[in-house]
């Protein structure tokens, strides 16, 4: 099933998240490192590399690999580069990066497909921090000091195709005008060489480059991209241009300047609803094993969506005409565990948790 990482209001408002801001005491390694001997080519699936001192760029030919706990310094294109396919054309998938500082790369830390970034302290590239494709979640990285190569226009994320990813909780660090580091774009989303569809930018903190965040069509026939919002951020004020060059079709909402909470653009409200205590309607039972039901005392036009723990969408139900109605999702062939639920309509939207057994 294709992976979607499209939680918008959901995961905050249900579990409540507090977050720090990613500086160096709480992004990188955390332990005790010995230097790492084995192959920098990782072609076994569920492999665990960690507590480890890597000299040389990682390229992820396997499923369900671990890194963690681990300082990859490297002269090479790329830190971790995990774009690869297996002998029948299908991606690798499942690759978790976590606690890591990644330096020295002379493109990008990260480049590729299907991966988890989390807490990373991504530093002194030679271009570019980070080069998402398709189904990511970066979050809570510190990311600074880019583009030490001669005539560098350094990005912190840079996107020129893919879509289906989070950006959330990280602090990019990247003032315009030092003098050893070529910071260009906080974040640039272009569609240079295909589409780009369903990206969420939320709860960052941003500082710096010429336009702090751009999402625009690059004029080669692929157009805006589509689905992506930029929500609930925090900017500095270190940028050369402004804080956002967006084309038309952006969704763009409740982002402020950090140091006076001035705002940048409209914050429409948005009402959230638990599902727990709405009196419109009612859902049972939780836990669940077979069916799970949603009885309707209110008519409700909107979507109905569930999402596993890992943020991979396993429904996407459309509701009309739900008066006096129960809809029911079966429920029978998932995962046992904890999965998120969203209903949104154009005004309001509720969410909740429900347990599968």
């Amino acid at each position: 099933m294709k992976q979607l990482f499209t939680f918008l209001f959901l995961l905050s408002f249900v579990n409540g998240f507090s977050q720090v801001k990613p500086d160096l005491t709480n992004t990188g390694t955390t332990g005790t490192l010995t230097a790492y001997t084995g192959t920098t080519t990782i072609t076994t699936d569920n492999f665990i590399l960690e507590n480890a001192i890597i000299s040389g760029s990682l390229n992820i030919k396997a499923n369900n690999v671990t890194i963690k706990n681990c300082l990859i310094e490297t002269g090479g294109y790329y830190g971790i580069r995990c774009n690869y396919k297996d002998s029948n054309g299908n991606d690798y998938t499942n690759l978790l990066i976590e606690d890591c500082e990644i330096r020295g790369m002379q493109s990008a830390a990260i480049y590729g497909d299907n991966f988890i970034a989390r807490r990373c302290n991504i530093w002194n590239s030679g271009n570019d921090g980070l080069k998402p494709v398709s189904n990511f979640l970066i979050e809570s990285c510190y990311i600074h000091e880019l583009g030490y190569a001669d005539g560098a226009h350094a990005d912190g994320v840079q996107m020129v195709n893919g879509g289906n990813g989070i950006m959330r909780w990280n602090n990019f660090d990247m003032p315009w005008n030092n003098p050893t580091y070529a910071n260009s774009q906080c974040i640039i989303m272009s569609t240079n060489v295909g589409t780009i569809n369903n990206v969420l930018i939320e709860d960052n903190w941003i500082n710096g480059g010429g336009y702090s965040v751009q999402i625009i069509d690059k004029g080669n026939g692929l157009g805006v991209p589509t689905n992506v919002s930029v929500l609930n951020n925090l900017f500095g004020r270190d940028h050369e241009f402004g804080p956002q060059r967006t084309d038309a079709g952006v969704v763009w909402q409740c982002n402020t300047y950090e140091d006076d909470g001035e705002a940048i653009g409209e914050c429409p409200s948005l009402t959230v609803e638990s599902l727990t205590t709405s009196k419109g309607i009612k859902m049972y039972p939780n836990p669940a094993s077979d069916n799970l039901n949603f009885n309707f005392s209110i008519d409700f036009s909107g979507m109905l969506f569930m999402y596993d723990v890992t943020g991979r969408q396993v429904l996407e139900l459309t509701l009309e005409n739900t008066l006096d109605k129960t809809v029911s999702v079966n429920c029978s062939e998932f995962i046992p565990g904890m999965y998120f639920v969203k209903m949104n309509s154009k005004n309001k939207s509720y969410a909740t948790k429900v347990l599968i057994e």
